[in-house]
């Protein structure tokens, strides 16, 4: 039986984000960069695949981007691991960044 992932919201309250909006979107222009785009309007959900040229075409609300790999270029992602150190190691695949549009008008890590 497959187990289903489990997203802890506010986790680490008043967490400084290791790495700044720009960074994870200069990330997503890359080619060798897995990325993408969830879109939803009027619960009509889509995703486009990175890389990104721009990220204008998504509009100011209701999208999320995100990222993998972010731990493979920068090191204070990495050491986020560390604060999962129970997780035996053969089970994390890498750090994903998303960042989101869906509660204000900007950016907004989820």
């Amino acid at each position: 039986m497959a187990k289903k992932p489990i997203l802890l919201k506010n986790a680490l309250p008043n967490f400084p984000s290791p790495i700044a909006p720009d960074e994870v979107a200069g990330l997503a222009m890359e080619s060798f960069i897995d990325s993408r785009v969830i879109t939803n309007s009027d619960n009509n959900w889509k995703v486009a695949q990175g890389p990104f040229e721009d990220f204008s075409q998504f509009g100011e609300r209701c999208w999320s981007l995100l990222v993998q790999g972010v731990d493979n270029w920068f090191d204070s992602v990495d050491e986020l691991k560390s604060m999962v150190n129970f997780i035996p190691k053969w089970r994390i695949d890498d750090v994903m960044i998303s960042f989101s549009t869906h509660r204000r008008r900007g950016w907004s890590p989820l």
